[in-house]
């Protein structure tokens, strides 16, 4: 039972720190990229 726990505690931590990462880098990556479009 708390096997079970800690692993459902760690795939939450990890869709956390996922989300927050793509969240976070998403927008810097999107204004690069429109950027970039511009000189081709």
């Amino acid at each position: 039972m708390e096997n079970s726990e800690a692993n459902e505690m760690a795939v939450k931590l990890f869709r956390v720190v996922f989300i927050g990462a793509a969240y976070l880098c998403w927008p810097s990556s999107f204004l690069f990229f429109k950027n970039n479009k511009k000189k081709y």
